[in-house]
């Protein structure tokens, strides 16, 4: 009688626990923390209703729908366990693939040279007028930029490379060595020297985006092809969702590596059992050599209702970025951007693809006295592949993009809007919402990017992001102004304002996972952050529907504890 008692409150709590949604904060580069982060959750509530996210995170909640998508996951649901925490040994067998070890390679090669002597060379050819000379000057030019074009030719050839900046600039330079005279030499100069500054811009802002300094920010190509990175997640997306217990790779997978990965991740789980990652790859090789499938190509929410997000202009707004688009590229010159304005900040809209009738319902529940609720926009129904080339697709790594939904016509500028969608799922009708994010207040590129495109009352010496400026402005980001309670910037970002949108967001939020994702750098790899994610704290709201799993959720971060800075130290994973 005991043991049937216990069996009935397990599985009651499972239920229950099982019953909320997922809101995933975007963090670039750092995606793999995510994964990190949602097989803890997922380990101790199981997979989620709905989920929402948008930059890297729509990506991440992707790779969780095609998991859910699964016959394997259908069957047996604590296998999406590992497949979450198998995402990490993706990693592992792209990096060794040959083609991207020659990538990698090559576009060390290629940075290294493109930041030390290239820029400077070509600016000091465009000096000389001679002739004669600047002709031979041009071909040892030319012959030291095919270091580069073979870079991100091998990038192309992985469709992830944007060849636009590099094909305008060899065009240039190609019309340059073949004219006939002065005049031509000259126009094509003008287009070569442009578009090498823009080159080496897109080389020297990743990674370190400044939204004041960088005049070009919403109109250079940036150095990734997003239509590419959508269909190569497509891929892995696909080969998640073929899993199933009739395949003898994946059954064989699951029953040898499940158990052993409990509350480890991928990387303990190796050093122990290091057939678990063997197999992870003898499995994704025969599914990439046998199929050609792409997962993106799916409805968005195919297992679990999903809201990737994006940043959209709309009306007099898409008007303006697309005739400054256009005059981008006849100017010519690299202080375009710099005086680029819209003529109603009204019509930069925070877009929501999802569900019709979850948009409609959504659009009825959400308080638009809310600055950030004020500006929402439902896109309907679409693919995966166009929420994963435009949701990630932020300033700095790409220029405007431009997209169609309901009939109408609109440009992207990438996911920063809503990192914190809970309000979205607390009006979709979630119940208990889940927060993954990382200490501290709103990003201040964010800041910096809606300051240019909603016209923020919030001065640039408080936003800026140059290495002298950063840590004062990180530590009053964190306080936020209590004096400010009713500019525009305020109504969005100001921590210190209760009625703002970012601690509405927070508490919507029943728990929240907090991470410090941003003391890591991707070039030392994933597994350290992913490592930590895992093992993050939670933040669980005594007055929220999750209370009761305080025991599940652990550990607990202290509210009360501060940084030595002066604020506190879980700032931005606590009301």
């Amino acid at each position: 009688m005991t043991n049937i008692f216990l069996v009935f409150l397990l599985a009651s709590r499972i239920s229950l626990a099982a019953d909320y949604c997922l809101s995933v904060r975007g963090n670039g580069e750092l995606i793999s923390s995510h994964w990190g982060a949602m097989a803890s959750v997922v380990e101790k509530l199981g997979l989620p209703k709905a989920q929402a996210g948008g930059s890297s995170a729509s990506i991440s909640i992707f790779l969780l729908d095609s998991i859910a998508a699964s016959d394997l996951v259908k069957q047996q649901p604590e296998s999406a366990v590992l497949m979450i925490k198998s995402l990490e040994g993706i990693t592992y067998w792209i990096r060794n693939q040959e083609e991207w070890q020659d990538f990698a390679a090559l576009a060390s090669e290629a940075q290294g040279f493109a930041a030390k002597d290239w820029a400077k060379d070509l600016n000091s050819l465009f000096s000389q007028i001679d002739e004669t000379q600047m002709s031979s000057a041009l071909q040892v030019f030319y012959d030291n930029l095919g270091r580069i074009e073979r870079s991100l030719e091998t990038g192309r050839k992985l469709n992830l490379v944007n060849m636009d900046s590099f094909a305008r600039l060899s065009q240039a330079v190609s019309t340059v060595q073949k004219a006939q005279n002065l005049n031509t030499v000259q126009v094509a100069l003008k287009s070569a020297k442009f578009y090498a500054g823009e080159l080496y811009k897109t080389y020297e802002v990743f990674g370190k985006f400044n939204a004041e300094s960088d005049n070009n920010l919403f109109f250079r190509a940036g150095i990734v092809n997003f239509d590419g990175l959508a269909q190569q997640a497509g891929r892995i997306g696909a080969f998640y969702a073929s899993a199933s217990s009739q395949n003898k790779n994946w059954n064989e997978l699951n029953e040898l590596c499940s158990s052993p990965l409990k509350n480890i991740t991928w990387a303990e789980l190796v050093k122990n059992q290091p057939r678990c990652q063997n197999l992870l790859e003898t499995t994704i090789d025969k599914f990439m050599r046998s199929s050609r499938e792409d997962f993106s190509q799916q409805e968005i929410g195919q297992a679990i209702v999903s809201f990737p997000i994006t940043s959209v202009l709309v009306d007099s707004a898409y008007e303006d970025a697309t005739l400054a688009m256009s005059n981008y590229h006849k100017n010519l010159d690299p202080e375009f951007g710099k005086t680029f304005a819209l003529s109603n900040y009204e019509d930069v809209r925070f877009g929501y693809w999802g569900p019709r009738a979850a948009l409609k319902n959504i659009d009825r529940n959400l308080d638009f006295r809310d600055a950030k609720s004020s500006r929402f926009l439902a896109l309907n129904e679409a693919s995966w592949y166009e929420a994963l080339r435009l949701s990630p697709a932020e300033p700095g790594l790409s220029a405007f993009r431009s997209f169609s939904s309901g009939g109408s016509e609109y440009l992207s500028a990438g996911g920063w809007p809503d990192l914190t969608p809970t309000l979205l799922l607390k009006a979709h009708g979630c119940k208990n919402i889940v927060h993954i994010t990382r200490r501290g207040g709103e990003s201040l590129f964010a800041q910096g990017v809606a300051k240019r495109l909603l016209n923020l009352d919030r001065d640039w010496s408080l936003l800026r992001t140059t290495p002298e400026a950063y840590q004062e402005n990180w530590v009053l980001n964190n306080l936020g102004d209590p004096s400010d309670r009713s500019s525009n910037w305020s109504e969005l970002y100001n921590l210190a304002n209760d009625d703002s949108s970012i601690q509405k967001s927070l508490r919507a939020a029943d728990a929240i996972l907090c991470t410090d994702w941003n003391q890591f750098a991707i070039t030392n790899g994933p597994s350290a952050m992913i490592e930590h994610a895992y093992q993050s704290p939670f933040y669980v709201n005594k007055e929220g529907g999750l209370s009761s799993e305080a025991s599940i959720l652990q550990p607990q971060l202290d509210p009360s504890e501060m940084n030595p800075a002066g604020y506190p130290e879980h700032v931005g994973c606590q009301p």
